[in-house]
């Protein structure tokens, strides 16, 4: 099922994050890596911001020039203010930022719902001394998640905003789809907070133009017809070892839906709307379960 609810976070992430969120700082003690597995998972999923025009293409041959031996960064949290990502994005428009989202009460039992407790924005915060990567990349700089989950809490990212034609009277800018086809996947850094244990499990998935809510993408094919629902993304469960940072390196083959909503048979390269990180909690009939996750260091890879 699709989190409908999701979309007034999402809206208010263009400029700012949802009051839901914990903008909270991990132990940044140096600490190594390891790479996580795969597989996949099930949970319902979150929705990205506000509503976008034609798909815009990310300049493939100028993105691939970025890219270095690590692949075309998307975003190291290195933003002086909020947290605007550091995507290379088409002249004219605008790198993406992030959002937040959770069940609703309507949807739990007993109207339990999930919590973001905290600070009222994230933010990227510095992480002094950096942490030295395996594969020659530094963490500088983390954004942290966390609260109390029942259903699913989620933090999610848009790549690109582009510019809509009510922007320059103050209306909100649109998410709109960026091509990442001449790399072969993704990988970033993650790291759990040890003491909230093991119960929260975490999903990671990448919304596309057939996946996408329609309020991140109103021309969504999840949502023509009968096709069965949005928000199930291609992803994957992670793997991670709680307190320290874990590279997650995944191809685009590695991505998986999860079979609850509209089916697709594989994952649009070049019609990327976002990323998203989602702790699942038990469900309604449990009691509410900590969670409390850090990332950073994500790229694109060759």
């Amino acid at each position: 099922m699709s989190n409908k609810f999701s979309l007034v976070a999402a809206l208010l992430a263009v400029t700012t994050a949802s009051g839901w969120v914990a903008a909270c700082s991990s132990n940044n003690a140096t600490s190594s890596t390891q790479d996580s597995g795969t597989s996949s998972s099930s949970s319902s999923g979150g929705s990205g911001s506000s509503s976008g025009g034609a798909p815009h293409d990310s300049g493939a041959s100028d993105a691939h020039a970025e890219g270095g031996a690590l692949g075309l960064l998307v975003d190291n949290m290195s933003a002086p203010q909020g947290t605007q990502i550091s995507l290379m994005v088409p002249t004219g428009d605008t790198p993406g930022t992030y959002y937040t989202y959770s069940d609703i009460p309507a949807s739990n039992y007993l109207l339990m719902r999930s919590l973001i407790t905290g600070t009222s924005q994230l933010a990227d915060t510095p992480v002094s001394p950096p942490v030295v990567n395996a594969d020659g990349s530094q963490i500088t700089g983390e954004l942290c998640f966390g609260g109390q989950v029942v259903g699913y809490a989620g933090l999610g990212m848009s790549f690109v905003y582009a510019m809509n034609a009510n922007a320059e009277a103050g209306g909100l800018s649109s998410p709109t789809p960026f091509n990442a086809s001449h790399y072969s996947g993704l990988s970033f850094y993650i790291k759990v907070d040890p003491s909230d244990g093991s119960a929260a499990t975490i999903h990671f998935g990448v919304p596309d133009t057939q996946t996408a809510d329609v309020v991140a993408w109103p021309m969504t094919a999840c949502a023509i017809g009968d096709a069965g629902g949005c928000d199930d993304d291609f992803g994957s469960d992670l793997a991670v070892t709680p307190g320290m940072w874990t590279k997650v390196s995944l191809k685009w083959a590695d991505l998986q839906q999860q079979s609850w909503g509209a089916q697709f048979p594989v994952i649009k390269q070049d019609q990327l709307i976002g990323m998203k990180w989602q702790a699942n909690g038990s469900g309604a009939d449990a009691a509410a379960e900590s969670f409390n996750f850090c990332i950073s260091e994500i790229y694109f890879t060759p």
